[in-house]
């Protein structure tokens, strides 16, 4: 999720505790992901790149295009 967020991929809602979908396409967070990985700045997180690029798919896949609360409130 840092990854995702770092690179714009995911932000955070400005009033509520959701990740929703970014600015930023989801090359960039595999880029910064892979200058990480490669500096080593991930702490051995995780055990090779696949597993890196798998994860921030899945992150990023699965974030909402807005938050479920603002939606909510602006639907009602």
């Amino acid at each position: 999720m840092k990854i995702a967020q770092g690179a714009g991929a995911l932000k955070e809602c400005d009033f509520h505790d959701f990740l929703i979908e970014g600015l930023s396409e989801i090359e960039e967070a595999y880029r910064l992901g892979n200058s990480r990985f490669s500096s080593h700045s991930l702490g051995g997180i995780f055990v090779n790149r696949r597993e890196m690029t798998d994860a921030i798919k899945e992150v990023v896949e699965d974030a909402a295009q807005e938050c479920p609360v603002c939606a909510k409130v602006r639907y009602e």
